[in-house]
């Protein structure tokens, strides 16, 4: 991921343009969380979110958010997505699961439509079950 700019497509036509944030991922071999400013792999660019909420961390005490790789398989992944997506007022937070157990965790900052695309689906707004 290079340019933190997603486009999910519908019916093979990209109807959303997300703009993303890498905030870690974490490996199902060897079952350890990395943050995405502790990884090299990850464009810096990427990873600004992640270094926000890491300096949170030490300015609040939390080791948790301070420490590159943290080593058990908690669950708690998901968590540390939600906090990076209140701390950078993020639209939402995203899992991408791969074929080892892993995962790659982004926030969505921006979301918006393909411009020239039109919308055919249900009109957004609040569902009532």
């Amino acid at each position: 991921m290079r340019s933190g700019e997603g486009r999910t497509p519908a019916s093979g036509v990209p109807k959303l343009i997300a703009t993303t944030q890498v905030v870690g991922d974490f490996s199902g071999t060897s079952k350890t969380w990395l943050w995405a400013w502790a990884n090299d792999s990850i464009d810096k660019k990427l990873a600004v979110g992640a270094q926000r909420v890491c300096r949170y961390g030490r300015v609040h005490g939390m080791e948790r958010l301070t420490k590159g790789q943290l080593a058990d398989d908690s669950e708690e992944w998901l968590c540390l997505a939600a906090i990076t997506a209140l701390q950078l007022h993020a639209k939402g937070a995203y899992r991408m699961p791969d074929e080892k157990g892993g995962a790659l965790y982004l926030v969505c900052t921006d979301i918006r439509w393909v411009p020239g695309v039109a919308f055919s689906g249900r009109k957004a707004g609040p569902t009532v079950a």
